[in-house]
C-alpha cells in the first residue's frame, strides 16, 4: 500500500479509511520540504532520525494519532562583529571582534511561522543562529541591540542607513557567513 498526504496548516495528517497491516505494520514516512530535515521519528522506541517510523502495526477499528515528525531548518546566518580600528569599514587582519554583544534575530519563515532568537557573540566577536528554515520574500532582520559603548558603526551590510541592523533574506540551506557588523571609536586625541 502506498497512499500520500499533506500535512495541513497546523502539520497535522491524517489516512483514514486504511486496512488492518500486516505483522510487519505500515511505514510512515515525511518528505521534508526544501531546506528542512527531520530530527525526530516519535513513534514507539523509534530512536532514528530518518523520516520514516516503520512497525506500525494497525488492527481494525484502531487509531494511531502518536506518530509525529519534528523538523528543522538547515540555515544559518551569522559571522563577525568587529572593532573597526582603522575606520574602513572592511575587515582588515588583526582587527579584532567584539565580545559579550547581545545579537538577535526576528522574522517569517517561508511557511508563515515567527522566527527569534537571541544569541551572543563569543570572544573573537562570532556570533551565529543555525537551524534556521528559509525566510519569507522579506527575509530576517539581524540586530546588533546594545552597540559597544563609545563607537559608532562603520559598516552597513544591507546599505540601509540602519548599521546596527541588517536585513538579509535565506534561501533554503543557505548559509550567510557575510552578516558583519564593524564598530569604530569616536573618542579623539591629540
Amino acid at each position: 500500500v502506498n497512499i500520500t498526504t499533506t500535512t495541513d496548516a497546523s502539520g497535522t495528517y491524517n489516512f483514514i479509511n486504511m486496512m488492518p497491516s500486516g505483522v510487519g505494520g505500515y511505514t510512515v514516512t515525511v518528505t521534508a520540504p526544501a531546506g528542512m530535515e527531520s530530527v525526530s521519528d516519535a513513534y514507539a522506541g523509534d530512536t532514528t532520525e530518518n523520516g520514516a517510523t516503520p512497525g506500525i502495526v494497525l488492527a481494525a477499528t484502531t487509531t494511531i494519532d502518536t506518530v509525529d515528525f519534528g523538523l528543522r531548518g538547515t540555515g544559518s546566518v551569522g559571522d563577525r562583529v568587529w572593532r573597526d580600528d582603522d575606520n574602513d569599514g572592511i575587515q582588515d587582519a588583526g582587527e579584532p571582534g567584539i565580545a559579550g554583544l547581545t545579537v538577535t534575530l526576528a522574522g517569517t519563515d517561508s511557511f508563515g511561522n515567527a522566527v527569534t532568537g537571541t544569541t551572543s557573540t563569543g570572544v573573537n566577536g562570532a556570533y551565529s543562529f543555525i537551524n534556521l528554515p528559509p525566510s519569507d520574500g522579506t527575509g530576517y532582520t539581524i540586530t546588533v541591540t546594545t552597540p559597544p559603548t563609545g563607537t559608532t558603526p562603520s559598516y552597513d551590510l544591507d546599505g540601509t542607513g540602519t548599521a546596527n541592523v541588517a536585513v538579509v533574506p535565506l534561501t533554503p540551506g543557505q548559509m550567510r557567513t557575510d552578516v558583519d557588523f564593524g564598530y569604530q571609536g569616536t573618542a579623539s586625541l591629540g
